[in-house]
């Protein structure tokens, strides 16, 4: 599940390049976590975001990757 919780819908994520469903959901469901708490969260970013600002760019991530699917 760690391992690929840096996947991408569309397949350009990381270590194995896997795409969709391939994706185990337990992933998924860590990656927004992580996404999350890296955009509300002091370090390491500059600055932290509200809440609403934090889930509406993992809405816009999943728009742009073609995915509206409710596990991204």
């Amino acid at each position: 599940m760690i391992r690929h919780h840096h996947e991408k819908m569309d397949g350009s994520g990381y270590p194995d390049g896997l795409r969709g469903e391939a994706i185990p959901l337990k992933a998924r469901i860590l990656q927004i976590a992580d996404i999350y708490d890296a955009l509300t969260t002091n370090p390491p970013l500059p600055r932290s975001s509200p809440s609403e600002e934090a889930l509406q760019t993992l809405f816009s991530e999943a728009r742009t990757a073609g995915s509206m699917h409710p596990w991204w």
